[in-house]
Parts: C-alpha cells; structure tokens; sequence
C-alpha cells in the first residue's frame, strides 16, 4: 500500500478516534446536566411540600385564632346582653322603689296632714325629703323663744303624727329673719334659732310618743330665708321651724335586702 494512502486511512483513524472521544465527553457532560437538573428539580419539589406543609399550618393556626375570636366575640356578646339584662333589672327595681317611695310619701303626707288637722303646719314633701313647717306666731309669742300654750298643742299634734311614722329620722331647723338680736340671753340670731329649735324637741319628747334618738336640731339663723325680709310679711315668713323627715340608713338597707 502506498504512503498516501496509509496517511490518508490514518487521517481518517484520527478522525473517528477524535469524533468518538467528542462524543463520549458531550454524553457525560449531558448525564451530569441531566443529574443536576434532576437534583434541583428534587430541590424545588422539597421546597414546594415545605411551603405547602408551612401554607397548611397557617392555615390551621388562622384557622384556630378564627375560632378563638369567635368565642370571645360571643363571650363578650353574652356578657354584654346579660349585663344589659341584669342593668334593666336594676333600672326596673330602682323605678319599683320609687313608685312605692312616692306612694309611701304620699300616704305618709295624708296621715300626717289628717293628724295635725292644722292648716298652719304646712307639709311639703321634695327628693324624699318631708318637711313640716310652721311660722313662729303659731309656736312663740313674739320676741321669745318659749313655746306657747297653743304651740304645744300644735306640736302634740305634730309628735303623734311622727309616732306613726317608721324608717325616718327628723332634723328640727330653727329660722329667724335678718334683723340683729343682741341682748343677754341671745347674742346672735344664731343662739335664737338654736334655744327655738330646741324648745320644739322638748316639747315634742315631752309628749312621750318618738324616739329622742331620732332627733336633732340645728340652728341656721337668718341665712336661708324662704321670702324677702324687706318686708313685715316676708320676714314673719321667714321667721320659722321647719322638721325635715329623712329616710334612716338601717331602713334604706333593710328595703334593699328585702326586695332582693
């Protein structure tokens, strides 16, 4: 055989040699592509159930917080409605109170005005608060603080009235005008007030129907007067004794508890 020809045949031997070592190196560069493309499609499946996993579970705890608002949304409604019925309780009862109140005053008011049987006393009732008043010509002769004959028998009236009253406490207010008083005896319309007002319970105690410990007087000179004093009429008026009757704690409370 001739050399061009050996040299053309080993040409062609370089050749495939070349051509099959080209090929066998793109074939392992293809499987390791394909391996590392199988490997981060593995990676990305992983990653897709950790999300779906983690999406689940926000699910369930969003799930979870869901019905714990519900519960406490319907907690705080039927707190809410039973505060609302146990404060129209309350509203109704305290409405029930005071009707039975302004009955009880009402009635209380009748008796008192039927006892006296006096149309001097005037009787007056305001928040709960009776009050008995009288001007000072029906209990005093004037200038003085000794009740009269006449008085007395008013405030006998006066004190069997308050005998049949419970659950009340009475408050004997003196009241004089604005004219000064200075002598020995009365160095201020103050110690005026306060001997009037005390000669009043005495007479009242006296009669033997109340409780003394339900009394207590208060001198309140010319400071609250009920009329002008620029005048004799008005001042006659304020010159006065006037009883509040108010209710007794104890008594108060025992309703309360009774009603309960």
């Amino acid at each position: 055989m001739n050399r061009p020809v050996i040299t053309l045949l080993s040409l062609f031997g370089l050749a495939a040699i070349g051509s099959t070592i080209y090929l066998w190196y793109e074939n392992d560069k293809l499987k390791k592509d394909v391996l590392a493309a199988t490997y981060h499609g593995e990676s990305l499946s992983s990653q897709l159930n950790s999300l779906s996993t983690e999406k689940d579970e926000l699910v369930q705890q969003n799930n979870a917080l869901d019905q714990e608002r519900q519960a406490q949304i319907f907690a705080l409604n039927t707190a809410n409605e039973k505060h609302k019925e146990e404060l129209a309780k309350m509203i109704a009862e305290r409405e029930k109170q005071k009707e039975t109140l302004v009955t009880e005053h009402s009635k209380m008011m009748s008796e008192l005005k039927q006892t006296i049987d006096d149309q001097r006393v005037k009787i007056s009732e305001l928040n709960g608060v009776i009050k008995v008043k009288m001007e000072n010509k029906i209990l005093f002769p004037s200038g003085q603080a000794t009740v009269s004959a006449e008085g007395k028998k008013v405030l006998a009236k006066v004190a069997g009235g308050f005998a049949k009253i419970d659950d009340k406490r009475f408050r004997i207010e003196g009241h004089t005008d604005n004219i000064p008083i200075n002598n020995e005896r009365f160095p201020s319309n103050w110690e005026l007030s306060s001997t009037r007002a005390a000669n009043v319970l005495h007479v009242i105690l006296a009669t033997g129907k109340v409780d003394p410990a339900l009394f207590e007087i208060v001198g309140m000179g010319e400071f609250h007067p009920i009329a002008s004093n620029k005048e004799e009429k008005g001042r006659a008026q304020n010159r006065r004794i006037e009883i509040l009757l108010f209710p007794r704690i104890e008594g108060v409370l025992k309703k309360s508890i009774e009603s309960r």
